[in-house]
């Protein structure tokens, strides 16, 4: 047994002696703070874009573009948090229900609006290929979010990562939703319903397949 010992300790202080100090990931709290600090910067980035006049005129007069924007805004911040706390091995797959409240308020407010036979006010005409040019604006605009998203998530040891990343996809759909409105002066459409649930799906499934990968050497094998 003491002859061991020697060659216990070696084996120990091999092992050891490339060690390095495990940076701790930030909390998801924190981590969805510095969400919520990117879709600031974007609002102010568009501000100068924005008739900030007519588009609160719009949100008061119309309390379904109101109940959309606050659950475009609650989705973004929700889904965010609920990947970032699956992202910390022990969580609840229950956290995958967190962003639902916004989604129904986002989606029930669109609906809403377009069964409104009043114009919003302030609204202007919407010009040929509105649909498209929403679509491209959403998803160029996803890429950035989408890739900061990766970024909070890619030191994390999600043991879901289908979900996690696709909570992550949601959250940069909501957070592109929310600036779009800034710069679209326009009623709520079909149309606009459209491209929002078109843009919703392909920036989830966007953010999934890029993300899954780096993260599913985390999934417990079966």
């Amino acid at each position: 047994m003491s002859d061991a010992t020697p060659d216990v300790t070696k084996l120990i202080a091999g092992l050891s002696a490339d060690l390095r100090p495990v940076r701790r990931v930030f909390s998801p709290a924190v981590r969805t703070v510095l969400w919520c600090g990117l879709m600031m910067a974007g609002v102010v980035a568009l501000s100068p874009l924005t008739d900030w006049h007519g588009f609160i005129i719009r949100l008061m007069s119309t309390p379904d573009m109101a109940i959309a924007e606050i659950g475009a805004v609650l989705t973004s911040i929700l889904a965010a948090f609920a990947a970032f706390a699956l992202s910390v091995p022990g969580r609840s797959s229950l956290f995958s229900l967190l962003p639902l409240p916004g989604v129904l308020l986002w989606l029930g407010g669109s609906g809403m609006g377009c069964l409104r036979e009043a114009v919003a006010p302030l609204s202007l005409t919407e010009p040929q290929g509105h649909m498209i040019l929403c679509l491209r604006f959403l998803l160029m605009v996803s890429l950035p979010l989408g890739a900061v998203m990766l970024f909070l998530l890619r030191r994390a040891y999600a043991l879901l990562p289908g979900i996690t990343t696709a909570l992550g996809g949601l959250a940069c759909a909501g957070a592109a939703a929310v600036w779009l409105s800034l710069i679209h002066p326009f009623d709520a459409t079909a149309s606009d319903l459209l491209s929002h649930l078109v843009a919703v799906l392909l920036i989830v499934l966007w953010v999934r397949l890029a993300g899954e990968r780096a993260l599913a050497r985390y999934r417990i094998p079966k």
